[in-house]
């Protein structure tokens, strides 16, 4: 339903009523479902981006700074002010008050702005690490080997890296090669490359 022209008309009334009249879960719905439907327009991103940061942090919940990084992360606002405002709120409180699926929103959006502090990847990680693997999709675990790879790469070698893929690796190798279809097999093998970790016996599967 991407191509549904509900997607005009709501940009429209968005536009004829103004981005001020909607309270702050709404605009963060709005953009998620454009950013997700890839139907993001430039103007309401940056309509959306820009009320959002008047608005008080406080009247964020913690899904909606998950959502907000994912959004501007996938439309590509890697200049965006937001995520200064989120990273400081989320080291406020605290990463164990985030869900898991809100983390994996979170890191995504991060890695794909290329924004975030060292000690925002270092603080995921270790929440990861303390939630454990045991229950991840295959998704699950592609994503975090190649965005944790992507991280490492574009801010420098992290703390709790080696742990994070020694685990994921454990976890891999439990489950085994069919768990895992080949193109996420392939990629999680290029995340564990990318940051020179992995044994032969994982890059061989």
């Amino acid at each position: 339903m991407t191509n549904a022209k509900v997607f005009n008309l709501v940009k429209d009334e968005v536009f004829s009523r103004g981005v001020g009249t909607f309270e702050t879960h709404e605009l963060v719905l709005i953009l998620y479902s454009f950013v997700c439907a890839q139907r993001q327009n430039i103007k309401l991103v940056e309509e959306i981006e820009s009320e959002l940061l008047s608005r008080d942090v406080e009247e964020f919940r913690n899904s909606h700074l998950c959502q907000v990084a994912w959004s501007l992360g996938r439309a590509r606002k890697s200049d965006s002010k937001m995520f200064d405002v989120i990273e400081g709120r989320v080291l406020q409180c605290g990463l164990h008050q985030f869900s898991k699926s809100g983390k994996f929103m979170l890191l995504g959006g991060c890695v794909e702005a290329k924004r975030g502090s060292r000690k925002l990847y270092e603080g995921l990680q270790v929440s990861f690490l303390k939630s454990g693997f045991s229950d991840l999709t295959a998704t699950d675990i592609y994503t975090l080997a190649w965005y944790f790879s992507e991280a490492e790469n574009d801010t420098g070698p992290l703390i709790n890296t080696e742990h994070l893929f020694d685990t994921l690796e454990r976890e891999i190798l439990a489950k085994g090669k069919l768990f895992f279809k080949k193109h996420l097999l392939h990629g999680i093998k290029n995340g564990f490359r990318k940051v020179g970790k992995g044994s032969k016996e994982l890059l061989e599967l």
